[in-house]
């Protein structure tokens, strides 16, 4: 993955000379990588040209089947969006902080959303572990702003303590 990176990056020295690697076995590495990325580079270029697609393939890492598999992906989740969060400590500048939360708010919102729409993926259980565990990280409820007006909006549901237990017992 190293050398793919060095191609899609004007120098790839950035990446050695900022001792930048991926977090070990972790499902959505990139999204955690990319992050920390960009916060050393002295220029980025954001696009709405689609540049690469993913294909899910079953079974996979970012599709798993088995109950343990999906569980890990949940956790992974967690560990993300607490890499991304490190990030801040770092950072004076307010948009970059900005930046930052929403980054890591939208790992949480996906794995929130991920529920209501696969409400029978994982039991209720582990989701309240989940939930438990976002709370002791402090990354839920969800602070801050998001990628977009749907999960903004949205959001004030996740945050609801009564909608969130509702979800959990009814679906």
């Amino acid at each position: 993955r190293q050398d793919y990176l060095k191609r899609m990056i004007t120098s790839g020295n950035l990446i050695l000379e900022n001792d930048l690697w991926f977090f070990p076995k972790i499902s959505q590495q990139d999204v955690e990588f990319t992050v920390r990325l960009m916060l050393k580079a002295d220029r980025v270029y954001f696009s709405d040209d689609v540049i690469y697609n993913y294909f899910r393939m079953m079974g996979s890492i970012s599709k798993p089947q088995s109950t343990e598999a999906i569980k890990k992906n949940f956790t992974d989740a967690i560990i993300v969006a607490k890499e991304i969060r490190l990030n801040i400590q770092s950072q004076e500048d307010p948009l970059i902080k900005k930046a930052i939360i929403k980054n890591y708010n939208n790992v949480v919102w996906n794995l929130l959303w991920r529920f209501l729409k696969r409400p029978r993926e994982v039991d209720n259980r582990f989701k309240e572990c989940i939930l438990k565990q976002l709370k002791s990280e402090n990354l839920y409820p969800i602070k801050g702003s998001l990628k977009t007006p749907f999960q903004n909006l949205i959001r004030i549901f996740f945050n609801n303590q009564l909608f969130v237990k509702y979800v959990l017992n009814k679906l």
